[in-house]
């Protein structure tokens, strides 16, 4: 993967990147979480939620249309686009700048972190497909972003 390539769609830093089978979600200084594909020169997609730093994104390991964000403005967000592209399907407000957040392997569980130490655990209910084959996992995803990006932007050949 060429970081470098992916990331000038952003107007602020980027500060993580992570990478499921066919895509990568970055997220930014500019508010902004985007899903790229290598090789293309434009995001399939742009999230934006709020008007806060987003410092951390991850995909949730037992749902691939499902990741998670931590922001500055202490929001845990968990999207599901094959659900919506428009707003988070869970929002919490943590009431502390949120750094990071990781969802546990086995469990229907996430964990977002503090800039001060504060860990606090969740658990998520209608999230995990952890049934689901891997080749059905990556089918479901190429099929919601194909159908997400037709959306956002008709005429584009994913």
């Amino acid at each position: 993967m060429h970081v470098h390539k992916l990331t000038h769609g952003h107007k602020h830093t980027r500060t993580h990147t992570h990478t499921h089978t066919c895509a990568h979600l970055l997220d930014s200084a500019d508010w902004t979480l985007k899903m790229w594909q290598e090789g293309r020169e434009q995001p399939l997609l742009t999230f934006q939620s709020c008007t806060h730093e987003v410092n951390d994104v991850q995909w949730c390991p037992t749902n691939s249309t499902v990741f998670g964000s931590a922001t500055s403005g202490g929001r845990l967000e968990i999207w599901d686009f094959d659900l919506s592209t428009v707003k988070p399907v869970v929002t919490h407000k943590a009431g502390v700048k949120l750094s990071c957040l990781l969802f546990s392997p086995t469990c229907p569980v996430v964990v977002c972190g503090s800039e001060s130490g504060q860990v606090s655990v969740f658990r998520l209910f209608n999230v995990d497909r952890e049934y689901d084959l891997p080749e059905d996992q990556l089918s479901r995803l190429e099929e919601v972003i194909r159908t997400n990006v037709m959306k956002a932007q008709p005429g584009a050949a994913v």
